[in-house]
């Protein structure tokens, strides 16, 4: 039992997302999805009449991202979201890094105009890679975004 139980312990050792260490079940070609485009995903199969195949668990979480958008648009929110992604996916900084997918869609749920790049590290631990510099230029295209999107 002890050894098992340790083994156990490690394997979980191996997620963080401080360091963009997700697991096993997250290797190869997996997108993380903001807040918006799955309400977008889930709204979808709801008004196309698909909404019989959602389980209790789906439902539910329909209704915290779509809680989690306040009084915004759910199709103004999605087209948010394509932009966001689209203009934070093609950034390149130094060495060619560029942002994860779970960064993309922690910035897309967490933050707002103003935002400071000390604020940024607090929200989403992995971004400490980056200098000032680079981040004020993230926080810029996420203002940006949504500036664009709000009119």
């Amino acid at each position: 039992f002890r050894v098992r139980h340790l083994v156990a312990m490690d394997a979980g050792d191996d997620e963080d997302a401080a360091t963009l260490s997700f697991g096993p079940e997250f290797a190869g070609q997996v997108e993380c999805l903001s807040d918006a485009e799955v309400t977008a995903i889930l709204d979808r199969r709801i008004v196309s009449g698909d909404s019989r195949t959602l389980n209790e668990q789906l439902k539910r979480t329909y209704e915290y991202v779509k809680r989690s958008l306040g009084r915004r648009d759910v199709d103004s929110m999605r087209k948010e979201s394509i932009h966001l992604r689209e203009a934070l996916t093609e950034l390149r900084f130094e060495d060619d890094e560029k942002l994860h997918s779970f960064e993309i869609a922690s910035l897309a749920n967490l933050m707002s105009k103003d935002s400071e790049p000390d604020e940024a590290r607090a929200l989403i631990p992995s971004l400490r890679r980056f200098p000032d510099d680079a981040i004020a230029e993230i926080l810029s295209i996420v203002d940006q975004c949504k500036e664009a999107n709000s009119t």
